[in-house]
């Protein structure tokens, strides 16, 4: 009996073409899990829960191996965190972490309190005169962004912003469209300045005098600050107002060019875009998995993932939908650490698998027949883990599908699972609750050719 085969998922989610003209090994759905170096889907690990944090404290962030949270007091810590007192100075409350960076082995970070101000802190202590929402370190200086002004510390003091070597520049005298300044992230020996709607490439220098704009780039801005990540060797992923992009070297000059990287999964972004709130969007995190190397970008309730290995020609989105609404989040050591609204601390990174659903969906496949009726008649899968199969051959009713049977483990030498439908096209949808590791490499379709007997 023919079949035809899915060799890998390599492509991940691509929702750029419709489900019945979508190309095998393209995915419709892939929900808590990702694609490996080899082009095979795995569930994700546990997010693991480590207590909750104490009572007014907001905001993550790591230095060395220790993750930080922060209060407007002093709090007890814990063996999971410690937690900063930011010594305000004053009767404001702190309600929201901002940004924050490493300068010299100490924390720096942007505050907003209760009326909307913006502090800066630096290893605790309140930095008069700190200005930016979003900021950087970066040759020497802390850097920071706030209306159409890129703001600079004192050269090698990020306590002091009225030294030598600090001062400010209004970007929109170099282009009309940086009104609004919003985030900022190093592209390899420069700076990348982006307000909503365009990004400036800018030359720094601890000397104030030899800061040199050296581009400019239309429709390549963000509404997102947490969203602007250095990824690979240089390029810059952000959250732009169409979707998930990224700054790249188009030649051996640097010069930088938006490539879309994200395109493959902009229909599910312009869903978000339609159904959620601004404070939803501009609240996006993007982060790095320091094992795996994925880029993370972080929405209250979902993660959207990129597995991108180049050498194996990988390059594949995919989603996690956890059950708790993150508001802030970090790298720490080699793991992931995301603050619940409820204020605990959830954990991923270690080798724990829970039984949260993975699920992927193909497209309408069609042996590269598509207008031949087919009478198919079974399944075989490569796979490890207990998997749930079922089929569906009605691209009119997304919904009629057919569970057709379980497999623990490779079905080649056990005989694929029977079933009989009848058309032109079919797709799979499997799912696993497994409590352990649980993957799945590639799937063989048999059918017989109906037109011809």
């Amino acid at each position: 009996m023919p079949y035809f085969l899915v060799h890998d998922f390599s492509a991940g989610l691509d929702l750029r073409k419709s489900p019945v003209t979508a190309p095998a090994g393209t995915l419709r759905r892939i929900i808590n899990a990702h694609v490996t170096p080899g082009g095979e889907i795995q569930k994700r690990k546990a997010f693991v829960s480590h207590g909750k944090v104490p009572a007014g404290c907001f905001g993550l962030a790591a230095l060395g191996p220790d993750l930080y949270t922060f209060s407007n007091t002093a709090q007890p810590a814990s063996p999971d965190y410690k937690v900063m007192h930011l010594q305000t100075g004053t009767a404001y409350q702190l309600a929201k972490l901002l940004d924050w960076d490493i300068f010299d082995g100490d924390l720096y970070v942007v505050c907003e309190d209760t009326n909307k101000n913006v502090q800066h802190f630096y290893a605790g202590n309140r930095v008069p005169g700190g200005k930016g929402r979003s900021i950087r370190t970066y040759r020497q200086k802390i850097h920071g962004v706030l209306g159409r002004e890129l703001y600079f510390s004192a050269i090698g003091n990020p306590a002091d912003w009225a030294g030598t070597g600090s001062g400010f520049i209004n970007l929109s005298t170099q282009d009309a469209e940086a009104e609004d300044l919003i985030g900022l992230e190093i592209y390899y020996d420069t700076m990348a300045i982006m307000s909503r709607r365009s990004t400036q490439i800018w030359n720094i220098d601890p000397d104030p005098l030899k800061y040199q704009q050296m581009q400019v780039l239309r429709a390549a801005g963000t509404r997102s600050p947490l969203s602007v990540k250095q990824f690979g060797n240089g390029d810059i992923l952000y959250l732009s107002d169409s979707g998930i992009r990224s700054l790249r070297a188009r030649d051996s000059s640097q010069a930088a060019a938006v490539s879309d990287i994200g395109s493959p999964i902009d229909l599910l972004y312009d869903e978000l875009r339609r159904t959620k709130s601004e404070d939803y969007l501009s609240g996006a995190i993007s982060l790095v998995e320091p094992l795996t190397g994925r880029f993370w970008l972080i929405f209250g309730d979902r993660i959207l993932v990129l597995s991108l290995f180049p050498s194996p020609k990988v390059t594949a989105w995919s989603t996690y939908t956890p059950n708790f609404t993150t508001v802030s989040a970090t790298v720490v050591d080699n793991d992931i650490a995301l603050l619940a609204n409820d204020g605990t601390i959830y954990r991923y990174g270690a080798d724990t698998y829970d039984t949260t659903k993975a699920e992927i969906l193909t497209p309408f496949m069609n042996a590269d027949r598509p207008a031949s009726f087919k009478n198919f008649k079974g399944l075989d899968a490569a796979c490890e883990g207990t998997w749930k199969f079922y089929v569906n051959t009605n691209y009119r009713d997304l919904n009629a599908e057919e569970f057709i049977g379980s497999a623990v483990g490779s079905t080649f030498m056990d005989g694929d699972f029977t079933f009989d439908a009848f058309g032109t096209h079919i797709a799979i949808r499997a799912e696993t609750t497994s409590k352990t590791a649980a993957t799945l490499a590639h799937l063989a379709i048999h059918y017989e050719d109906a037109e011809s007997g």
